[in-house]
């Protein structure tokens, strides 16, 4: 529990920082060796991969993503994130109390919960190009009002 709270604390506050993004991913190989379950290697990964693209340019992001899917994908970034976490949650919550109301076959109650960490994962992937998109089209506001 304290290297959670170690990278809860850390994503928050360090992430940013010039050696951020490699020490967010060793507190998640520790969370991995010390006993934090192998379910959350497929999250931390991305997430590591994505905090060092913090203060970086984003010119490839910016010529891959279409105009129109950018200014789409940016203001639907928070949504998405909303969403990517509810789902995470209450899969939690239904891996925690292993209650569905009104299932009462285990075997549905695990693939509902299972489902929908699979649809957080996708909808985490999405937040973080919609994340991107959002930086970008930020950027490009921030540069046409300076001139």
């Amino acid at each position: 529990m304290l290297v959670g709270l170690a990278i809860i604390i850390w994503s928050v506050r360090y992430v940013h920082k010039p050696y951020g993004p490699l020490v967010y991913l060793l507190l998640f190989i520790t969370l991995f060796l010390v006993g934090g379950g192998i379910g959350q290697v497929v999250f931390f990964i991305p997430a590591a991969a994505i905090a060092t693209r913090i203060h970086k340019p984003l010119t490839w992001w910016q010529n891959v993503l279409p105009p129109g899917v950018r200014k789409g994908l940016a203001s639907a970034w928070r949504w998405v994130l909303m969403v990517a976490s509810l789902l995470i949650l209450t899969a939690l919550v239904i891996a925690i109390f292993g209650n569905i109301p009104g299932v009462s076959d285990m075997d549905q109650v695990l693939a509902i919960t299972l489902s929908m960490v699979g649809a957080s994962l996708g909808f985490f992937l999405l937040a973080f190009l919609a994340g991107f998109a959002y930086d970008i089209e930020r950027s490009r506001e921030s540069l046409s009002t300076k001139i």
